[in-house]
Order: C-alpha cells, then sequence, then structure tokens
C-alpha cells in the first residue's frame, strides 16, 4: 500500500489539483495495476516462490500502462505528462 500512496501523490501532484471522487478512484485503481506489475516484475527477478510467468508480468504492464493512458486522458493531462515509466521511480530511491 505503500507504494500505491506513492504513486497516487506523484499523479496527484501532476494534477496540480484535488481530484474529484471519480478522478481519486481512477487514480487509485491505476496506482494498483502499476504496484501489481513492479512486484510482479520484482518476483520474477528475484526468482521467488510463486512469481508470476514473464507472460504475465508483461501482460500486467501492458494493463497498468493502457490504464494509465485512460486516467490521464480522462484528467485531461498535457502532453507534457510523465510517462507511466517515469511515475514508477518515484520513490524507488527511498
Amino acid at each position: 500500500m505503500r507504494r500505491v500512496r506513492q504513486l497516487q501523490k506523484a499523479i496527484q501532484k501532476e494534477l496540480g489539483r484535488k481530484p474529484t471522487p471519480i478522478e481519486a478512484t481512477a487514480i487509485e485503481r491505476v496506482c494498483v495495476l502499476a504496484a501489481v506489475a513492479e512486484d510482479g516484475r520484482a518476483r520474477f527477478l528475484g526468482n521467488k516462490p510463486g512469481a508470476p510467468t514473464l507472460n504475465d508480468i508483461v501482460r500486467a504492464e501492458n494493463v497498468a500502462s493502457r490504464e494509465f493512458k485512460s486516467c490521464m486522458a480522462m484528467l485531461g493531462a498535457k502532453k507534457t505528462s510523465p510517462s507511466l515509466q517515469a511515475l514508477l521511480k518515484v520513490g524507488e530511491d527511498a
């Protein structure tokens, strides 16, 4: 959940205003999908028990990316909005 909150804060900061309840729900969905994709990739790379397959990771990342683009379109984001990959780097150094 910590990673989801980090991603939510990053998107809301880019939005520049408080999101409406519908926008907040869309942002949360994007952040959860991105966090799931990140976690799956980490478990796969760490060769951990129960790790997803490479196919699962690709699918999860594609879903997260499509949902991110859809959310940004709904929020009326400018073309200069950060990519999903840029937002995923938020908090990695912490």
